[in-house]
């Protein structure tokens, strides 16, 4: 096997792919990329065990072949090689040479033939701009379970009905909701990998471009101009989170939503240094009043909002308050109470395109 390619082009192509490379130094076939020679292009695969990408560049083929080289090590070469051209030959059974300018390295390969193969599949297909898919998931991945007990919620849910699209994470101390119009999609309700949503959205770059998305019963795949992400479904049923969403509220705040932001920023500076996060906001009739305290003193600040209702006092953990309004970008937001033990609900003023819902912290008045 040999080819020569554009060294730009190899660089980028190789960074995506190790994407879904392990990590975990086992020295196994699933830490490497699969190189594949095809007409005049390489093909390149990896695979983690979760997450499957296949992508492809333009290059002149001299002979024909695949091989599979350790990820790690090829990315931290190509990285330092020079613009120009490199290319990438066996030189004798279980060596790969690849070279570019004046510079030159020699890698063991692994057996090629162990390499899984990529899973081209049939189901419902639906396409969706990057930009919009990009928002979907920024605006819910940050609330996703983070430990391995409960796999269900490692997961955003995808969910098609009624001519939306909504996507859904919940960890137990928030929830956080998006939703697009979907016109013309059949129902479908499915849980995807966060960690694999999170390397799509990284790897897209033209808001205006389509991404092609396929789902069947046990997985999905998503494709974008010459790059195909493969994520096996999260099997079991997720929250039916309506039923967990407060229908009313005895207490409405309207907020600037950057103002807030600042405020609850300042606020943190103390409130993490004890570890617990822990800030408290009072509700006034037309004031909002937020404070924070620490072994190394405390932190006041009173900002203008429009209350409906009733005063209010009530704490948050305020990283949690913070990841919500740093992916909100609407002016102006509403939060919702119905008593210092229920969950806040955070709203758009003017649409329903987001929810999200954050539990506070029970604490003495």
């Amino acid at each position: 096997m040999k080819f020569t390619c554009n060294t730009n082009e190899l660089k980028k192509a190789i960074g995506t792919a190790a994407r879904a490379s392990s990590t975990k130094g086992l020295k196994t076939i699933l830490e490497c990329i699969l190189f594949t020679t095809e007409n005049d292009s390489i093909r390149l695969n990896s695979f983690d065990t979760i997450t499957a990408i296949e992508t492809t560049i333009y290059a002149h083929i001299d002979e024909a072949g695949e091989t599979a080289i350790p990820a790690k090590l090829l990315s931290e070469i190509i990285s330092k090689f020079p613009d120009g051209e490199t290319t990438i030959e066996r030189t004798e059974k279980g060596r790969i040479r690849i070279s570019g300018g004046s510079a030159s390295a020699y890698l063991t390969e692994m057996e090629a033939d162990q390499f899984p193969a990529f899973n081209h599949i049939d189901g419902e297909v639906f396409k969706i701009t990057e930009g919009e898919l990009k928002k979907l998931v920024s605006g819910t991945q940050f609330a996703a379970y983070q430990g391995e007990d409960k796999p269900v919620f490692t997961g955003l849910l995808f969910e098609i009905e009624d001519g939306d699209l909504s996507v859904v994470a919940i960890d137990g101390f928030r929830m956080a909701k998006r939703r697009t119009n979907w016109n013309n999609a059949k129902p479908v309700k499915v849980i995807i990998p966060v960690r694999t949503l999170r390397e799509i959205t990284r790897l897209l770059s033209n808001d205006d471009d389509q991404v092609k998305i396929t789902i069947n019963e046990s997985a999905c795949v998503f494709e974008a101009e010459n790059t195909m992400i493969y994520a096996r479904l999260i099997e079991g049923e997720f929250l039916n989170y309506n039923n967990i969403i407060p229908k009313t509220f005895k207490t409405r705040v309207r907020v600037e939503t950057r103002l807030f932001e600042k405020s609850l920023e300042m606020s943190s500076v103390l409130a993490k240094e004890d570890g617990n996060y822990l800030i408290k906001m009072k509700v006034n009739a037309g004031s909002l009043e937020i404070s924070a305290m620490s072994e190394y003193g405390s932190i006041d600040d009173e900002i203008p909002v429009y209350t409906e209702g009733e005063v209010l006092n009530i704490a948050f953990n305020v990283k949690y308050m913070l990841d919500v309004l740093k992916v909100i970008e609407d002016d102006e937001i509403y939060m919702e109470f119905d008593s210092r033990l229920k969950p806040c609900i955070i709203r758009p003023v003017d649409s329903d395109k987001f929810m999200y819902m954050v539990v506070p912290v029970n604490v003495r008045n």
